[in-house]
């Protein structure tokens, strides 16, 4: 059987004193800004040791080799060896996977009928990261206080969003939390799901792309500075297009000239923080939607995202104006949450949702449609389900024609490329070879 591994010193508060910590100002770092719990909870130590009865035991602990001996000590198990690890801060996508895992971890202890601070203990005795027990230690400690779960999970530092804590408090005042971890968990796993789903399938266009690019400009860097000397040895007389090869062949010899090319690449690079910075204005997202072919598709995907996130709290009991506004905080674009936000007005003052989205430019009509079926027949609930549904099938079906057909054009587009340098280089010599003949 596993020992329990002893709690870090740091974890550990002095006797008579309570030391609530402070909500934190980043996901990552603690409110207060202390150097050494900021180098240990980058740090850990894998160790091995021997207890009393002669088993090999084994684990994780976050805190120096001097402190883990005697905590070993204290629990009869004699420490043999350490090995220290360097862990790296969790974020982004990293931090999104973990959150998962956790709920997941959480919701099968929960169905198991483990109480909910015991769950969280042994959640906390199991983690592999140190961030992840400072977060587990902090939402223990505001439990034992007294503070209500959802603000206990906003406040420890995790990067919980606001959408998951405000489930968790509908989830924790209605009595269902399992269930609506369950939704949580298929939401967030679908989503996983697809963004690697995409990444796969656009790993290897991007491969033949890359690969494209390196070729091309090898040809241009190596190959034809060789024909251009060959030509001034033969006198030959050059075709409009090889001299338009040649003259980009020495530009590219220049730094300016790669100066210039970085500019573009610069701006594709912007592109995605340029779109979430009009995003973030609702008279720039007007705009925004309005563009050829992303508009229309940027469009779609938040449509479906606020959909599904008004299906996820109208599911998990939550009242239909409170749902809007929930919708609202987790929209993607101001000129949606200025919809939902009014959404959430005109509901409480009596006017349907059906109507309510009629409003709305952006709003398709078979989802106002299955909305006023689902009201009129006091069925919404299974409307959107089968509405989300329905919009995530033709995303998939639409996102698999785009992939299958970038494929085919990246390789067109390579060797019509490279075909074009090859001609350009040989119609010289195929010119003075007539000659000659």
């Amino acid at each position: 059987m596993r020992p329990v591994v002893a709690k870090p010193h740091w974890q550990k508060q002095k006797r008579g004193i309570a030391a609530p910590l402070k909500a934190a100002r980043c996901p990552l770092m603690p409110a207060k800004f202390n150097l050494q719990q900021y180098w240990q909870s980058f740090h850990a130590w894998h160790w091995r040791g021997q207890s009393r009865q002669g088993l090999k035991l084994r684990g994780v602990a976050f805190s120096p080799p001097a402190i883990l001996r005697l905590n070993l000590w204290q629990q009869g198990i004699v420490l043999k060896r350490t090995r220290h690890v360097r862990q790296r801060a969790l974020y982004g996508q990293r931090l999104q996977q973990w959150q998962l895992d956790f709920t997941k971890a959480w919701l099968s202890l929960l169905k198991a009928g483990i109480p909910q601070l015991e769950a969280l203990s042994l959640l906390q005795q199991q983690a592999q990261h140190a961030q992840v027990a400072r977060w587990l230690t902090r939402i223990s400690q505001r439990l034992h206080a007294g503070v209500p779960l959802h603000q206990s999970l906003a406040q420890s530092g995790a990067g919980f969003s606001h959408q998951y804590c405000r489930l968790v408090e509908v989830g924790e005042n209605s009595g269902s939390l399992s269930q609506i971890l369950q939704r949580i968990v298929s939401q967030s796993e679908l989503r996983i799901a697809q963004r690697r789903a995409l990444k796969k399938a656009l790993t290897y266009p991007m491969v033949v792309l890359g690969v494209a690019a390196l070729v091309v400009v090898a040809m241009l860097y190596f190959v034809v500075p060789q024909f251009v000397a060959m030509y001034q040895q033969m006198n030959a007389e050059i075709p409009a297009a090889t001299a338009l090869l040649i003259r980009t062949a020495e530009q590219l010899q220049q730094g300016s000239t790669w100066a210039l090319l970085s500019l573009p690449i610069a701006v594709l690079l912007l592109i995605p923080w340029l779109l979430r910075s009009a995003l973030n204005s609702a008279q720039l997202s007007r705009w925004v939607y309005r563009l050829p072919y992303l508009g229309a598709y940027l469009a779609r995907s938040h449509v479906l995202h606020d959909m599904a996130t008004l299906q996820l709290a109208y599911a998990s009991a939550m009242p239909l104006t409170d749902a809007c506004q929930l919708t609202a905080r987790s929209a993607p674009s101001a000129l949606m949450r200025q919809h939902w936000q009014q959404c959430g007005r005109l509901l409480a003052s009596g006017s349907s949702l059906d109507e309510i989205l009629q409003q709305h430019p952006l709003m398709p009509e078979d989802a106002i449609r299955h909305v006023r079926i689902g009201e009129q027949s006091g069925r919404l609930l299974e409307q959107l389900e089968q509405l989300i549904a329905t919009w995530q099938q033709r995303a998939d079906d639409a996102q698999g024609r785009y992939l299958k057909a970038l494929e085919p054009a990246f390789l067109l587009l390579t060797g019509g490329l490279t075909a074009g340098i090859l001609m350009a280089l040989y119609i010289p010599l195929f010119q003075l070879g007539q000659l000659v003949g």
